[in-house]
């Protein structure tokens, strides 16, 4: 990867990530973005229940290490069910999971991810915002001549 996704996700405009509904976010040493998404169960007499859901992309982290940090240190929140984060990443590491109380008050999901090879199904979503920046970084070298930034050369 080279860092070309990395530092290109780095580099886009706020407002860019703001337009799909992502926040910059810091923690621990880590970078990326953050998006907070509302669900509603309805019913025949109106919402029957609410919870929430966080996202992170983070490109900036130092791996294994910050992996097993956000698997051991990451709290739980008040109705929120899930916070799933996708780290960019050299290889793409098979998901790692940890549940709050036995999933009763959610669970972090954590899955290191290269740009252009397949996620865990959970993380599908969020690697399709990824592998457009990618693509577009690739698109862009081949313009300008230089190499692929994806390849593991």
């Amino acid at each position: 990867m080279r860092n070309g996704v990395r530092s290109l996700l780095a580099s886009l405009d706020p407002g860019l990530w703001a337009e799909i509904g992502f926040e910059p976010w810091e923690w621990q040493g880590m970078v990326g973005v953050h998006r907070h998404m509302i669900f509603r169960k309805g019913g025949f007499l109106g919402e029957v229940a609410r919870y929430f859901a966080e996202d992170y992309l983070v490109w900036s982290h130092r791996g294994k290490t910050d992996e097993d940090c956000l698997l051991s240190r990451w709290p739980s929140a008040p109705d929120v069910i899930s916070h799933r984060f996708l780290l960019l990443d050299e290889v793409t590491v098979p998901r790692r999971s940890r549940a709050f109380l036995f999933g009763l008050r959610g669970w972090v999901d954590v899955q290191r991810y290269r740009p252009g090879e397949k996620p865990h199904r959970k993380f599908r979503d969020l690697a399709r915002f990824v592998d457009e920046v990618a693509l577009c970084v690739r698109r862009r070298r081949a313009e300008e001549g230089e190499g692929d930034p994806l390849s593991r050369s």
